[in-house]
């Protein structure tokens, strides 16, 4: 185990020097060593790797297929050094092949989640809470995002963010609306404020824990769908909506706004690409095709303009 442990750090040092994050891989990785010693395990068999794929039944199919595709990735690696050691084969577990509808719900619905919270000004997590659920919907960030963004990432002076710590890699800015602006400064105060008489140095992050510490994407998601219970705020299958669901819901709502205005829609998708921070304009093309309200929003587009020129033609 020893040696399977040293090994995987000198995978992920290798993989990131060539540019990859790896946050969820060394995270499986290290579950899969922990996994591996509690079974006794002296190596790696399909078997084994099968197993900790599979074993929690709570876990998405997406999140199983990933945890599996760490653990093979790894296992060509390791297969250079112990040619013994088993290289699971491909498609073992599989990732769903639909990508999950875009949710969205009323500005009402979610004002009712952020105003959930009580007021208690000797607390910070009741402000710290709302606030990054606020930030995710007025911004379209990933989570991960949110909670890596610093304190020097807020231009105060020109209402952006700078988020550095991105899926692909790459720095982008985000201009923010006043009111959000005004947020995250009434935030930034209360935050101060909790924290002026702690003697230890606070890590550099902007949203933290009560204890000074970062916060954990678990913990954001498992209190968002708390308290998406708690106001009734379910989807069709009764089930609170995705933490990720804020991110579409913001795509969502700029391109319904797009169609209703009556002004071109296409020409600045790019736009819209770069502020979400895909990798290519096509992720964004998605939310057109999948969504009931864009799809109804364009028909009615569509609609308008071919009765005008009807009415141009009898003219």
């Amino acid at each position: 185990m020893k040696a399977l442990r040293q090994a995987v750090g000198d995978y992920l040092a290798l993989r990131r020097r060539l540019g990859y994050q790896l946050r969820d891989t060394a995270r499986y990785l290290t579950g899969f060593l922990v996994f591996l010693t509690r079974r006794h395990g002296r190596g790696i068999t399909t078997a084994l790797a099968l197993e900790f794929a599979t074993a929690d039944a709570k876990l998405s199919a997406s999140t199983r297929a990933a945890q599996f595709g760490a653990v093979r990735g790894f296992a060509q690696y390791w297969h250079a050094f112990d040619p013994a050691s088993e290289v699971p084969p491909p498609g073992l577990v599989r990732k769903p092949r639909h990508r999950a509808s875009p949710w969205s719900c009323s500005d009402a619905a979610l004002a009712a989640v952020l105003e959930s919270f009580p007021a208690t000004a000797s607390r910070l997590h009741v402000w710290t809470w709302p606030t990054v659920f606020g930030l995710l919907a007025a911004s379209g960030l990933r989570i991960s995002e949110a909670l890596h963004l610093e304190r020097g990432d807020v231009a105060w002076a020109t209402g952006t963010l700078t988020i550095r710590h991105t899926k692909f890699g790459k720095s982008r800015q985000i201009v923010l609306h006043p009111s959000t602006q005004r947020v995250l400064a009434a935030y930034d105060r209360r935050r101060q404020q909790f924290f002026a008489r702690r003697p230890h140095r606070l890590p550099p992050n902007f949203f933290l824990s009560e204890h000074g510490t970062p916060l954990f994407a678990t913990v954001v998601r498992r209190v968002w769908r708390a308290r998406c219970r708690a106001v009734g705020l379910l989807k069709a299958d009764g089930q609170p909506p995705r933490l990720h669901d804020l991110r579409h819901r913001f795509a969502v709502e700029i391109l319904r706004r797009w169609y209703q205005d009556g002004g071109p829609v296409e020409p600045r998708l790019p736009a819209l690409a770069t502020a979400l921070g895909h990798g290519n304009v096509a992720a964004t093309y998605w939310y057109l095709h999948s969504t009931p309200e864009l799809r109804a929003a364009a028909s009615q587009r569509l609609a308008a303009h071919w009765k005008g020129g009807d009415h141009a033609s009898r003219r």
